[in-house]
């Protein structure tokens, strides 16, 4: 649950990324030690999470799909546990003789 709480604002921003939500223009870097060859680059994940909440005025933009997201884990976690409670579990081991 603190892992979904946590690292859902950057899911957020990935996956925004990725279906091609660009708001941000691409930065001109020159040419340095960690970039041997200039060019434009993209703003990171961080600059797309603060231009987003500046954008809405809260950081509650960055925590949308939150509630079907917990809803999706509860339900796993529930069959999951039913699924294992229903199935008998056996604490006698096989002699390594009847393993062929």
């Amino acid at each position: 649950l603190a892992q979904i709480l946590f690292c859902k604002p950057l899911h957020t921003v990935t996956v925004l990324i990725q279906v091609g939500y660009e708001p941000l223009p691409p930065k001109f870097i020159q040419p340095s030690l960690f970039f041997f060859s200039g060019g434009y680059f993209y703003p990171n994940i961080y600059r797309y999470m603060k231009y987003l909440t500046e954008r809405e005025g809260t950081k509650l933009v960055l925590y949308r799909g939150l509630t079907p997201r917990l809803g999706g884990v509860f339900i796993c976690n529930t069959v999951r546990n039913e699924v294992l409670a229903a199935i008998p579990t056996s604490t006698s081991k096989c002699p390594p003789e009847q393993i062929a």
